[in-house]
């Protein structure tokens, strides 16, 4: 939290002055690792330059100073007759010769005599060569040069191949230049790099933070210390003209702070004079809210005792529905049970006539009894002639004869009452029939009457229903409508608190555009209500005003 904090509280000077420090730093490193990665590998260029040119002559030397070829003999290495192995004044003379390069000749790939030691001061003899060495130079024949580490030390090392008189390889010749001359060379180069470099990077931020200070921080401090003195409502800005003539962004900020004091001390005295008609005419808004409040009360009550009128027209409308709906089914029960009624009237006229026609046959069987009871008479009575005319003999046959002509005799008496009985049941079937189908045509009218009257019941249900939809859709209507008043009422009140929100702002704003001391009462002569400038606009120019 500190360092932030601190951040937030440095001078202007410092913000500029340390990235600026910091890029020319880094700008001087970055220069200082690429030519230090330059100087290294030259150097190493170098080197490996000098250790080829030292191995060929040397080799040469050998050569020269010591004649006669190379031969192994045993586990000996020779040059002519003079013996290679454990021969350290060999290898110091051409150590020397070469100015100090480290010198080992090897027969085959073990070394036999070096100018290296050990850290018990001892030749370093009796080790083998490298694989890659081994590779390149006996088996291959090339000369090789590598970067070798010998003893923690690192050296640029040069191979060659002893050749004997049949062109065989029996043996190395090898010289190495240790790199660390070489990077005393760099740290050389780069402690005297570094140290010109930070006088010169002393000399630039010295030069750097003059200017800064003279054309960009002084010139801040002035216009910030003017900043100040606004902030605590003097808008009388002294700037200096060494500052405000300058065309860069300093000069135009001074010119610009200038500007807007000026304006400023407009504006204060415009928002002074428009506090006073602010106020006015927040009072009369606080009024006319008020009053429109009270109007929106009585409005929402009415439409209140509205909404409660129509629910119970509505409710009304409801029932008539039901009532309607119930007359309805009860009218379909009743035209069915007239079709019903009509229905059984008609089987009951069918059944009469079949009444009718089966009353018909009987009379006509009446009719054949009796003529047969009266046909049996009169054989009776002949078999009671007979009987008598037989005589004694004849006896029982006329008791048979009498018998049979008083059963003809109540047989044609009980035909002529059933005939009788017959014809007056067919007169009131007859009568039966004709008032079962006016019955049965007054049932047909009643049903057809009660068929108009359930359709005409149907209508009345539907526009009852009609009636009903339309009442409800009034009621929502209603109810938007009250919420809508509701709304306005809630407005009218808000607007009726922020118009005395508004007076009180009108009075505090103008406590506080007496606060600044720069304000000034206007001059003599010149009206409260004619405002010098407005608001601030900074579409034209740098700053415009507009006028309230």
């Amino acid at each position: 939290m500190s360092e932030p904090s601190n951040r937030k509280n440095m001078s202007i000077g410092f913000k500029i002055v340390i990235p600026t420090c910091v890029g020319l730093v880094l700008l001087i490193l970055c220069a200082l690792i690429v030519s230090t990665r330059l100087v290294i590998s030259k150097t190493k260029e170098m080197a490996l330059n000098k250790v080829k040119s030292d191995l060929s002559s040397t080799y040469d030397l050998v050569e020269y100073k010591y004649p006669g070829p190379w031969r192994v003999d045993g586990d000996k290495l020779y040059k002519g007759e003079l013996l290679i192995n454990g021969n350290d004044e060999i290898v110091d003379y051409i150590s020397k010769v070469t100015q100090g390069n480290a010198v080992s000749i090897y027969k085959g790939n073990v070394r036999v005599a070096s100018t290296l030691l050990d850290e018990n001061n001892k030749r370093i003899v009796g080790t083998i060569a490298p694989d890659e060495v081994t590779l390149n130079v006996i088996n291959y024949k090339y000369d090789f040069y590598d970067t070798v580490v010998i003893l923690g030390q690192k050296y640029q090392g040069a191979y060659r191949p002893i050749l004997d008189e049949e062109g065989n390889v029996i043996g190395i010749f090898s010289m190495a230049v240790s790199q660390k001359s070489v990077m005393e060379l760099v740290n050389d180069f780069v402690l005297y790099s570094s140290l010109i470099s930070s006088i010169f990077l002393i000399l630039i931020l010295f030069v750097l933070i003059l200017i800064i200070k003279k054309y960009v921080v002084n010139p801040i401090k002035i216009v910030s210390k003017s900043a100040v003195d606004m902030r605590k409502g003097d808008f009388d800005i002294d700037i200096p003209v060494s500052i405000t003539k300058h065309s860069d962004e300093v000069g135009i900020l001074s010119t610009t702070f200038i500007e807007l004091a000026q304006k400023i001390k407009d504006v204060i005295y415009n928002i002074h004079v428009s506090s006073d008609k602010v106020k006015y005419d927040a009072k009369l808004l606080s009024d006319s809210s008020n009053s429109l409040a009270d109007g929106v009360n009585k409005q929402a009550s009415a439409i209140e005792e509205l909404n409660l009128s129509i629910n119970e027209l509505a409710n009304e409308a409801r029932k008539n529905a039901q009532n309607a709906q119930n007359c309805q089914r009860l009218s379909d029960s009743s035209q069915k049970k007239a079709e019903e009624g009509r229905h059984f009237m008609q089987q009951l006229l069918e059944a009469m006539e079949g009444i009718n026609h089966a009353a018909q046959r009987i009379t006509q069987f009446t009719r054949i009894i009796e003529e047969t009871a009266f046909e049996t008479n009169l054989l009776a009575v002949n078999a009671a002639v007979e009987a008598k005319r037989v005589g004694k003999y004849g006896s029982g046959f006329a008791v048979v004869a009498e018998r049979i002509k008083k059963l003809s005799d109540n047989t044609s008496r009980q035909a002529k009452e059933t005939s009788e009985i017959l014809e007056g049941m067919f007169e009131k079937c007859k009568t039966g029939s004709e008032i079962s189908k006016k019955t049965a045509d007054n049932f047909f009218e009643i049903s057809e009457s009660i068929n108009k009257l359930s359709k005409m019941v149907g209508q009345i249900s539907e526009y009852i229903a009609k009636q009903s939809d339309s009442l409800s859709q009034i009621s929502s209507n209603v109810d938007v409508l009250n919420s809508v008043v509701q709304l306005n009422q809630s407005a009218g009140n808000e607007t009726a608190h922020a118009s005395g929100e508004l007076l009180n702002q009108a009075e505090h704003l103008k406590e506080i555009v007496l606060k600044f001391s720069a304000f000034e009462s206007p001059q003599d002569g010149q009206e409260d209500d004619e405002p010098k400038e407005g608001f601030l606009d900074f579409d034209n120019d740098n700053i415009e005003i507009i006028n309230l």
